[in-house]
């Protein structure tokens, strides 16, 4: 394989990544508006109905925050693949990816929200049994 074609298959897998981890966040935050309004309709009508769906919502949370873990992995070892720093400061290729930021790094929405939004869902949990 030729070192162009090298590059643009890494950047490919890039881009693949990137976008399942955007189709992971949509589904992640439509999935959430629904157990919240379904939450809201439950609300001081069925203990066991809101545990269920704090229970749901739990679960999808952390699962959705698996999946997004395993995908920033991913996109890390990508990026290792790439072009050496060297070359890309000599100005023989750009980047594989434009900007790594490493600080703050928590706060970035696919590794903050899914722990947040389980977070509220311990919390709703706690204030249906209590």
């Amino acid at each position: 394989m030729e070192q162009e074609e090298y590059y643009n298959t890494i950047r490919s897998m890039i881009h693949h990544e990137t976008t399942l981890r955007n189709n992971r966040l949509t589904w992640m935050l439509a999935l959430q508006g629904f157990l919240f309004a379904t939450y809201g309709v439950l609300w001081c009508k069925s203990l066991l109905a809101i545990i269920v769906v704090g229970l749901t919502g739990l679960w999808s949370s952390l699962s959705i925050c698996f999946g997004l873990h395993i995908c920033s992995n991913a996109i890390d070892t990508l990026k290792k693949l790439g072009p050496q720093e060297n070359a890309i400061q000599r100005g023989r290729w750009p980047p594989v990816i434009g900007h790594c930021q490493k600080k703050y790094r928590f706060f970035l929405p696919w590794k903050f929200l899914p722990l947040w939004f389980a977070g509220v869902w311990i919390l709703f949990l706690l204030i249906a049994i209590f």
